[in-house]
């Protein structure tokens, strides 16, 4: 993706009450990688010190934190997520919600899509997908360089994101 951080911060602009979901499966290698990506920010971000922002380690199981996150009640969900768009290894990609069957998110137990929309549903809120393209999804493998260099790269930006838009998460 040419500029993450201008993306993001024309996608969620106008935002006050952020949910931020890492996916996937930290014993698949690179599947782990939104989950890596949330565990770095969430030790930026507090809760405490962030009430309008959330962090949700989805894991394999997304669907569970289905009900928090409505509680939670934000205005838009950010969902970062390995994926398989046949892309360099590393290459950070937007994926539109209407276009997720199309990209292989194949360790959910439940589409994200099928949970997304239901979100979506109940509350109106706004849905955005970053995909990590991964290279080695191999059980027990280790989380190879190519990703280990994109959570670095998106973990920073998506911090520099969140500092300019938590000023505006009032209200």
């Amino acid at each position: 993706m040419a500029d993450l951080y201008e993306f993001l911060m024309d996608k969620l602009q106008n935002v006050k009450k952020l949910a931020v979901m890492g996916v996937g499966s930290i014993f698949m290698a690179d599947d782990g990688a939104g989950i890596m990506v949330v565990e770095r920010l969430k030790k930026v971000f507090i809760e405490d010190e962030y009430p309008r922002l959330r962090f949700y380690i989805g894991e394999t199981a997304p669907e569970n934190f289905s009900g928090e996150i409505k509680r939670f009640n934000p205005c838009h969900l950010l969902v970062i997520d390995a994926a398989d768009a046949h892309e360099k290894p590393g290459s950070i990609m937007c994926i539109e919600p209407e276009i997720i069957g199309g990209i292989s998110f194949s360790t959910h137990l439940l589409p994200l899509r099928i949970m997304t929309e239901y979100l979506q549903r109940e509350t109106g809120m706004g849905v955005t997908f970053l995909g990590i393209q991964h290279k080695d999804v191999t059980y027990g493998a280790a989380v190879t360089q190519e990703i280990n260099e994109a959570v670095d790269e998106i973990s920073g930006i998506i911090e520099k994101v969140l500092r300019v838009l938590c000023h505006g998460m009032t209200g």
